[in-house]
C-alpha cells in the first residue's frame, strides 16, 4: 500500500480503518487502523460518500477542503472481499491546480480592467469630439493625442497578453 503513488486508506464496516499508505497518515495525523475514519476525516461529504459505497457499491469522487487551503480529491472504490466489502479511497492533491484557476482568474479581470480603463477613455474623447468639441481645433489636437496614448497603451497590454499566451504554449516543449 506504501508503494502506491498516492496516499491510500482502506476501510471495513463501521467506517473503521483497516490500513492505511505512509502518505495518508502523514496527511491525516489522527489516522489509525482500528479506529473510526471520522476521527480523523470529519468532511460530511466524505462520510455520506463512504456509507452510500458500501451500500450500492458504485465508485464515488468526492472533493474535500473546496473553501480551505489544502484541497483534495477522494476516489472511492469499493474492494469485494470474502469476508465484508471494504472501501478504498485514494487521494489527489489539487492545492496546486486549485491555486493556478484562481490566479489564471485572477489575471483575465485584471487583464480585463487594464483594457477597458484606456477603451473607456477612447469612447468618452469620440463622444466629445463627435459632439461638443467638434468644432474646436485645440481641443481636437490636445484629445488625438490622448488618444494615441490609450490606444498604445492598449496595444502594449495585448502585446503582453500575446506574449504570455505564447510562453504558456511553449513551456511543456523541450527547447532546441
Amino acid at each position: 500500500i506504501d508503494g502506491f503513488p498516492l496516499p491510500l486508506i482502506v476501510t471495513g464496516a463501521g467506517d473503521v480503518v483497516t490500513s492505511s499508505s505512509q502518505s495518508a497518515r502523514a496527511l491525516f495525523p489522527g489516522l489509525c487502523a482500528g479506529r473510526p475514519i471520522s476521527l480523523a476525516i470529519r468532511d460530511p461529504d466524505y462520510l455520506a460518500a463512504l456509507d452510500a459505497i458500501l451500500k450500492d457499491g458504485a465508485p464515488r469522487m468526492v472533493i474535500l477542503g473546496e473553501k480551505s487551503a489544502t484541497m483534495l480529491r477522494a476516489l472511492l472504490s469499493r474492494l469485494p472481499t470474502e469476508t465484508e466489502p471494504c472501501v478504498v479511497t485514494a487521494f489527489e492533491d489539487l492545492t496546486e491546480q486549485q491555486a493556478v484557476e484562481r490566479m489564471r482568474v485572477d489575471f483575465i479581470a485584471n487583464a480585463s480592467h487594464e483594457l477597458r480603463t484606456p477603451l473607456a477613455s477612447l469612447l468618452g474623447f469620440i463622444e466629445t469630439l463627435q459632439g461638443p468639441a467638434r468644432d474646436d481645433a485645440a481641443a481636437r489636437e490636445r484629445f488625438l493625442a490622448i488618444m494615441r496614448d490609450q490606444a498604445g497603451r492598449m496595444a502594449r497590454l495585448i502585446d503582453d497578453l500575446l506574449s504570455l499566451s505564447r510562453a504558456e504554449l511553449r513551456a511543456h516543449q523541450q527547447p532546441t
